[in-house]
């Protein structure tokens, strides 16, 4: 299992921001999505854990090439950035 701890999610719905307690991953799915403040029970085996804090985790996308999901200028040309 691969524990992102912290962080914040972005779902993909266009709507759903938050902030997490942490994200358990089991093979190539999310098993668990851990409440903000919340931390995972010491008995569940980790093989692997990453630092979320003051990060975006986006479930979903392969690479950082998503563009129009981030705040600020729109592409590397600084573009007027789409609304919320």
């Amino acid at each position: 299992m691969i524990l992102i701890e912290g962080g914040t999610l972005i779902t993909g719905d266009g709507k759903t921001v938050k902030r997490i307690g942490g994200l358990l991953i089991t093979g190539e799915r999310i098993q668990e999505i851990l409440p903000f403040g919340e931390k995972i029970s010491k008995d569940v085996p980790i093989k692997e854990r990453i630092d979320g804090t003051n990060r975006y985790i986006f479930p979903g996308i392969i690479n950082n090439h998503g563009h129009g999901v981030t705040f600020g200028p729109l592409f590397a040309s600084a573009a007027k950035a789409l609304d919320k």
